[in-house]
């Protein structure tokens, strides 16, 4: 990890070691190790890099969707294909455990169960995304299995430093919204009942809306909210995806009044 600064770099170690306690925990201990790992993530400016340009565009509930099905029919879960899929793949579903919109033992236990307990079932689960997780997200940095290496007091050090940064809560919260605004543009995208003029103008809000999250403007985000608005004020088709998105504003906006 020589292109990495120290600091990057304490992070990045960091990160693996909470991976692989995700891959070697239990599902009673994933809430909080995955709220650390999201922190550590958006404390990082390297892996929020990866993170962010992966998921523009990128539309999880449909690729969640077809993984489910993939698995009534074939009798597994797809697994994404592809650093830039699976990276993308279980950072949203990471997000969406932690934010209670997925819960994870029905998630689990109906794509990765297990006759021989919960715990059998955490471990299928665990081997199929999230030691791939772990070694796209590897592969994206650069970093072989090595680097990740520690003592278990440099490993306290890095939780304590690094993960609970506030600056990192914030990154969080920009990235919640980035994937609100991600499965909206797809359910516009998908939605027949909407004209193509009105789609052509999300479109184009959406662009700029994606490139000033990622630059976590909120004077930018704010006017292209207002413009939203006026485009997709009346689509009745896509209001809870549009106001998924004014919730996830509201979050920032609170964060940043403290």
């Amino acid at each position: 990890m020589q292109r990495f600064t120290d600091v990057e770099k304490s992070k990045i170690i960091s990160c693996m070691y909470l991976i692989d306690e995700l891959i070697g925990g239990k599902f009673i201990l994933f809430d909080g190790k995955a709220n650390k790992l999201l922190k550590n993530i958006a404390s990082s400016e390297a892996m929020y890099g990866i993170f962010a340009k992966y998921l523009v565009d990128y539309d999880f509930a449909s690729t969640l969707k077809l993984a489910e099905e993939y698995k009534k029919i074939q009798g597994r879960f797809y697994i994404p294909d592809g650093n830039n899929e699976i990276l993308a793949f279980v950072f949203c579903l990471i997000l969406e455990v932690n934010n209670g919109k997925i819960n994870l033992q029905n998630f689990i236990n109906n794509n990765f169960y297990s006759p021989n307990g919960y715990n059998y079932s955490y471990l299928n689960f665990a081997r199929e995304l999230l030691k791939p997780f772990k070694l796209a997200l590897m592969q994206e940095l650069g970093v072989e299995e090595s680097d990740g290496d520690n003592t278990a007091e440099e490993q306290m050090e890095m939780e304590n430093i690094d993960v609970m940064d506030n600056a990192s809560d914030k990154k969080v919260l920009f990235a919640n919204l980035l994937f609100a605004i991600n499965e909206l543009h797809a359910k516009v995208s998908n939605d027949k009942k909407i004209r193509q003029d009105i789609k052509d103008e999300e479109y184009i809000v959406m662009l700029g809306l994606i490139e000033a999250v990622k630059l976590e403007n909120i004077r930018v985000i704010n006017a292209l909210i207002i413009s939203l608005e006026y485009v997709l004020g009346k689509q009745k088709t896509v209001r809870d995806e549009y106001t998924e998105v004014k919730n996830c504003m509201i979050q920032i906006y609170d964060e940043f009044r403290k």
